[in-house]
């Protein structure tokens, strides 16, 4: 007949029964083991306090940029003249009317379709018989983001300033912007980086790489338009540089932005002709045909900092690596002839 098991004896001390095998510490071990534990407790306090400052510390400067940012967009606002009627709510009307008008300007100014450097102050809109059609495709909440009234704001502000300071030496502005820019996580720099990501975050563009080669031949193509001269000129693409045909008529600025000078010329000759042409759908079906196995960005190895591909902008800049997908081919399929041409 098996015995009954016998109940544990719990120690004198009051401590549960020991297991056998368990380690027993001592007591200077244990208060060490104490020390150990308010000195842990104590770091991760520190640790979590110096997050929580840097946190509040960048969210204070973030609030700081949105504050001016709003302040300066309510200058501009301020400032644009109001349309008569409202924006196009879609992009059947907002093609519709689409004509850029150049009204009570002098002949020089209407012949360079709106080759006219963004100044210093801010208020560079241009009086209300300056009038431009948004060919957007898209809704706007005002007119500040229209790219062709835009565009014209700023030439039109550039070249006023030139006409009346011929001497003044326009700015230097880098060849190529920032990576930030160009990702669009921040407008600031100069005037072109600020135009061009204010526009671009509207916009579906297909894959990154296409929107790092738009944003690189917008930015160098404005750079020239806004401060014209023999070394900005120098960073446009010969594709790109207006033709014959766009210099000879007056045209929708967005036309400029487009690489296939063929394509240029024939939507200048036939700007008003099919309503199916928008901003939204050529920059939807742009293609850049960067090798899909090799990264876009890499180490700065001098500051640990995020840069460009070396090779990117070169590829960028040659004709050969764009093309034209859907749903541009898909409505426009008798047009593909002007991308070999």
């Amino acid at each position: 007949m098996p015995l009954p098991a016998v109940p544990a004896v719990p120690s004198s001390s009051g401590s549960p029964p020991r297991k056998p095998g368990q380690r027993v510490h001592s007591d200077a071990q244990l208060v060490r083991k104490r020390q150990m534990d308010r000195l842990k407790q104590k770091t991760n306090r520190d640790e979590n306090k110096k997050r929580m400052e840097k946190l509040e510390g960048d969210m204070a400067l973030l609030l700081s940029k949105v504050d001016g940012m709003a302040r300066q967009l309510d200058l501009h606002l301020g400032s644009v003249p109001r349309s008569p009627s409202p924006l196009p709510m879609s992009p059947s009307t907002a093609e519709g009317n689409a004509h850029v008008k150049l009204e009570e300007t002098g002949p020089e100014t209407a012949a360079m379709g709106g080759r006219v450097s963004f100044g210093d102050n801010d208020n560079y809109f241009p009086p209300a018989n300056l009038a431009a059609h948004c060919r957007c495709g898209i809704q706007h909440l005002n007119l500040t983001e229209c790219l062709e009234y835009s565009s014209l704001a700023m030439l039109y502000e550039a070249h006023v300033g030139i006409a009346q300071d011929p001497e003044r030496v326009p700015p230097r502005l880098p060849l190529n912007p920032p990576v930030a820019n160009m990702i669009l996580l921040s407008t600031e720099g100069n005037p072109v980086v600020f135009f061009a990501s204010t526009i671009l975050r509207q916009f579906v563009v297909s894959d990154i790489q296409t929107l790092l080669g738009i944003y690189l031949v917008a930015y160098r193509f404005l750079r020239w338009r806004l401060y014209p001269d023999a070394t900005s000129l120098e960073g446009v693409p010969e594709w790109l540089r207006p033709t014959a045909v766009q210099e000879a008529h007056v045209h929708p600025l967005c036309i400029d932005y487009i690489p296939w000078p063929a394509l240029r010329d024939y939507l200048c000759l036939n700007q008003d002709h099919d309503r199916r042409h928008s901003v939204a759908l050529y920059i939807r079906s742009l293609r850049l045909a960067w090798p899909s196995e090799r990264p876009l960005l890499q180490t700065d190895l001098t500051n640990g900092g995020v840069i460009l591909d070396p090779a990117f902008p070169d590829f960028a800049t040659d004709i050969l690596n764009w093309n034209m997908g859907s749903p541009w081919e898909d409505e426009f399929p008798q047009l593909t002839g002007f991308l070999r041409s």
